[in-house]
């Protein structure tokens, strides 16, 4: 029977249970349940990490957890440390904001005035000196 008004459901969803068998498919499921947590962005620096399969391993393993005993299920993890980099200026260069928008900082950051200077020689060498990525940006028009 079907329609849109009306549906029927002709045999009873069976799900897949899954288990966890033996030491091997644990420290699996760990590395795994790490590795996703470890790769995603998240911001904090201490991750708990719970593999259960029902309430009773979830209450077994909290429980674990706050009294600071090791129980399979679940691992502590810290983030390792990536140095802090902080962005101070991005430069879009893009036209229609202002033609002559690096100027200032090209004459006054050193680190970006080689920056440029660099790509400029390596676009120069790319187009046989057709266009220059300094007259565009920095040399006054």
């Amino acid at each position: 029977m079907g329609g849109t008004t009306a549906h029927a459901i002709i045999e009873e969803y069976q799900s897949n249970k899954t288990s966890i068998v033996n030491d091997d498919d644990q420290a699996f499921l760990q590395r795994i349940s790490q590795q996703l947590l470890l790769k995603r962005t998240i911001s904090y620096q201490h991750l708990a990490i719970f593999v259960l399969l029902n309430r009773q391993q979830s209450q077994e393993q909290i429980n674990a957890f706050l009294t600071q005993q090791t129980l399979a299920g679940y691992s502590l993890v810290q983030r390792p440390q990536i140095p802090l980099t902080k962005i101070c200026f991005v430069f879009s260069s893009q036209g229609p904001q202002w033609w002559a928008m690096g100027r200032q900082l090209y004459e006054s950051e050193p680190i970006f005035n080689k920056w440029v200077t660099l790509i400029d020689g390596e676009m120069t060498k790319i187009n046989n000196d057709e266009w220059r990525l300094l007259e565009e940006l920095i040399e006054k028009k």
